[in-house]
């Protein structure tokens, strides 16, 4: 499997790229997470505000957004790529607990996934087999999923 395949090469290296398709906030996907996951850190060009998004409390990404020019960001990859301890100041977060933000993101995801369309669609249906206002159902799950 092609993921599988990516993690274990991302294990490998210290550093992987990391860059979006797009610059949007918000927009994240695999490339920031799989690196993560593999241990690897990630040299990471997206979201411009991705450090809503981490797991960590501290950094656990090398974000290019924050270098003035990409000879900054080379140094700095240098410098963190030869002192053991800068780097392994990048797995910090890997023993602590996860932001509250990340938390709260987990807490959603786990939730939302207890709502497919085809079961809000099912429970709005069985709202009107009981003459009962199927938005009833809609606004409930609205309600248990707005807190991310």
């Amino acid at each position: 499997n092609w993921q599988g395949v990516k993690l274990a090469l991302a294990k490998e290296y210290l550093f992987t790229i990391a860059i979006e398709n797009s610059l949007d906030f918000d927009y994240i996907t695999e490339k920031l997470w799989q690196p993560l996951v593999a241990g690897s850190v990630p040299i990471y060009l997206g979201a411009p505000n991705i450090h809503d998004w981490l797991p960590c409390q501290t950094d656990c990404i090398i974000d290019l957004n924050k270098f003035k020019t990409p000879q900054d960001a080379a140094m700095h990859i240098k410098q963190v790529a030869t002192n053991r301890t800068l780097y392994e100041s990048y797995h910090k977060w890997r023993n602590e607990p996860v932001s509250l933000q990340f938390q709260s993101m987990l807490n959603y995801f786990s939730t939302i996934r207890n709502y497919s369309l085809e079961c809000i669609l099912c429970g709005m249906s069985k709202q009107v087999d009981q003459n009962k206002d199927p938005k009833e159902y809609k606004n409930k799950i609205i309600k248990t999923i707005r807190h991310f």
